[in-house]
């Protein structure tokens, strides 16, 4: 399935903070109202139980409410294949909400075929995740630390800033 994706304007955005487990390779946006961070494994058994949905692009999940808001997001990747460049934040559109705008899915998660590309500044600690390359995309503030790119009403690519990393 085609998921398509949309940003609602006004909404409060998201409250968390982004961290790379340089030991584990584990990249994890997370909400500063959570007191404890949960291993992939629970976090899976949690979403299916309360019917949240998970959209799976290779080794990263969006994890989206059973309102169909993404709330946090969880990867496996190692820093040492990220591509160093100078990279800026992008301008914003406005800030607000993704939410997924199709919703008629009968499964509680959906694999796209797009593989992560990681690009990142360590200098001005900015990490950028391309889903689709050279598309010129629209960019909005989600949460803390963290735009979202949307193209045709698909994610392009996310920008993450303020990355905590864990040795």
């Amino acid at each position: 399935m085609n998921i398509k994706f949309k940003c609602i304007k006004n909404r409060p955005i998201l409250n968390g903070k982004c961290a790379y487990e340089i030991e584990d390779c584990n990249l994890e946006y997370f909400l500063e109202s959570d007191k404890m961070k949960k291993n992939i494994d629970n976090l899976f058994k949690d979403k299916y139980a309360n019917k949240e949905f998970l959209v799976i692009y290779d080794t990263l999940t969006l994890i989206f409410d059973i309102e169909k808001k993404l709330n946090t997001f969880d990867a496996y990747t190692n820093h040492k294949k990220w591509t160093e460049k100078k990279l800026l934040t992008p301008k914003i559109e406005y800030s607000g909400v993704l939410e997924i705008s199709n919703f008629n899915i009968e499964d509680n998660r959906s694999s796209l075929t797009s593989i992560p590309i990681y690009e990142v500044d360590y200098k001005n600690n900015i990490l950028r995740i391309v889903l689709i390359e050279n598309t010129k995309s629209s960019y909005y503030r989600i949460g803390k630390d963290f735009i979202i790119g949307l193209n045709n009403r698909r994610i392009t690519d996310i920008f993450l800033s303020n990355i905590k990393y864990i040795y």
